[in-house]
């Protein structure tokens, strides 16, 4: 616990020595040294200075998910969340590596090697509603990349929703669906100026169109 607050105050203190990286590392390090011990500790012991989150009945609201997740070392909580076979834990603190190692890639979608093991784990964790998850943050990286159509956008969404309702971030991908299906509009605005004049000629007048003036404005609303 202690090694997780002094890592906390090194890594947002910089400018306590020119060493706050290294330090705030290894107590980051030391802070998951007994990660079975952290385990045992339940979060709800320590309020309110820990604050249960949407997610701690994934993790037993034990104090290794607080800690791990705060220090950002997953490594080991992964190695104990398979110790003890708690899969829906091991999916969110695998996709938190990935998305550790992989930043978004504005590169095609077959050479993003994010996109390649977003994948991997919603093969190996698709039965489990918590790879909802991975699915939505496969959705955020398919528009990082070069060539992925909003028509592909829009048939990963209902893939995505229909295969993982109830997972919580599932409306963040249907107010992404709004979006993109969003009607287009397109207004042609045209604005005539017509200029006339009179000419009098005997017995009659006759009115000549000498000149016509056409602006055209093109209004859109895009997607």
């Amino acid at each position: 616990m202690l090694g997780a607050v002094l890592s906390h105050i090194y890594k947002n203190n910089p400018s306590i020595n020119d060493s706050c990286k290294v330090i705030a590392k290894r107590y980051a390090t030391e802070a998951l040294t007994n990660p079975a011990l952290l385990a045992s500790v339940k979060a709800t012991g320590y309020k309110p200075f820990v604050v249960e989150g949407l997610n701690g009945k994934i993790f037993n609201n034990d104090m290794l998910s607080v800690i791990g997740f705060e220090t950002e070392q997953y490594q080991p909580m992964h190695d104990y969340y398979s110790s003890v076979g708690n899969r829906r834990a091991m999916c969110i603190v695998a996709l938190k590596m990935v998305l550790q190692n992989h930043r978004y890639e504005n590169q095609p979608l077959r050479k993003s090697h994010c996109i390649v093991s977003l994948d991997s784990l919603i093969e190996a964790y698709g039965a489990l509603d918590v790879a909802g998850e991975v699915a939505v943050e496969r959705f955020h990286h398919m528009q990082s990349c070069t060539d992925v159509t909003v028509e592909e956008l829009i048939k990963y969404i209902n893939y995505a929703t229909q295969k993982w309702p109830s997972w919580q971030r599932m409306n963040e991908l249907r107010n992404e669906y709004k979006r993109l299906t969003f009607p287009r509009v397109n207004i042609l605005c045209v604005t005539l100026s017509v200029r006339f004049v009179s000419v009098i000629l005997p017995k009659f007048s006759v009115i000549f169109l000498l000149k016509l003036m056409m602006r055209v404005h093109r209004i859109g609303c895009v997607r």
